[in-house]
């Protein structure tokens, strides 16, 4: 195709009716550029598989839209350009068609009927989490969002979705929670329940998974609190129990002077004390060792 050159043609290829009175010629209609034109468009409708028909006028139009409705372009995609197909509403509803797009009543109808309470469980069923309220609400079916996680040995027929936790029937016999078992609690690789950790009272540490810091490890395996070793040793060998005095250089730290004893030794007399060892006076202390913490509630969503 081209833009008509021939003779009486505008500067910018143009046509013009030309003006006898000013001596301008009007623009002659070349045989290349009425060919060129002819076969263009011949060239459209031919390609779309019609027959050119003289006594037809809308050929053009037929095989635009033939094209697109034989997808003569491919569909597009994220890497090129290309046709795009509306869904049907039963497309857009399986919501499995990777190539047709669906409108904005058709994706709110889409999602007005998923079922929502079942997405939402399979999405997080199996997370634990730690939570700040003692509430778990009741989702639409009617069954709680998820489970405190206190020990309890729970249905695998009500809370399907905690299969995906069990660790498997090799290890059903060694699992410190996460079993199978009977409603009793008996282990049972073919169990119809469940038995959840109890994670009550316990903070959690990252799994050591082969580091070495904490190593021997296994997933929800409890541990009880501990201190590292405080060992120290002190010598006395003063002959008036000179500086024993609480307070001076010769005691410092968790070590203090205790009950005072006095005796006689001949004429003169010598005063002993107890040697005490009290951490209170330089750490705080209660009934078990334990970090700075907050109450919170460790569940698992069902």
């Amino acid at each position: 195709m081209h833009r008509i050159d021939g003779p009486g043609a505008t500067q910018d290829n143009r046509f013009t009716d030309g003006d006898p009175t000013a001596g301008i010629p009007p623009t002659i209609v070349t045989d290349d550029w009425a060919n060129a034109v002819q076969e263009e468009l011949s060239g459209v409708i031919e390609g779309a598989g019609l027959t050119l028909d003289k006594a037809r006028h809308d050929q053009l139009k037929a095989a635009i839209t033939k094209m697109i409705t034989d997808r003569a372009a491919p569909l597009a995609t994220t890497e090129q350009a290309g046709l795009v197909e509306r869904a049907t509403d039963a497309e857009a509803q399986a919501g499995t068609d990777g190539e047709r797009y669906v409108t904005p009543k058709q994706l709110k109808d889409a999602v007005g009927n998923t079922d929502l309470t079942a997405f939402i469980r399979d999405m997080r069923a199996g997370d634990i989490v730690m939570r700040g309220h003692a509430t778990i609400r009741t989702l639409d079916d009617g069954l709680p969002e998820a489970l405190e996680l206190n020990g309890d040995v729970v249905s695998l027929t009500t809370f399907p979705r905690l299969m995906r936790v069990w660790w498997g029937a090799s290890l059903n016999a060694t699992a410190p929670a996460f079993y199978r078992c009977n409603a009793a609690g008996t282990r049972d690789a073919a169990g119809t329940h469940i038995k959840l950790p109890d994670l009550r009272g316990y903070v959690p540490r990252g799994w050591d998974h082969g580091r070495g810091i904490d190593a021997g490890r296994i997933l929800l395996s409890l541990q009880e609190d501990a201190i590292r070793n405080i060992t120290g040793s002190f010598t006395r060998s003063s002959a008036n129990n000179a500086g024993l005095v609480d307070g001076t250089a010769s005691l410092s730290g968790a070590f203090t002077t205790g009950t005072q004893r006095g005796y006689a030794l001949g004429a003169s007399g010598q005063i002993s004390y107890d040697i005490a060892l009290d951490v209170s006076r330089v750490v705080p202390t209660a009934a078990e060792n334990r970090m700075r913490n907050a109450a919170l509630m460790f569940i698992i969503y069902v």
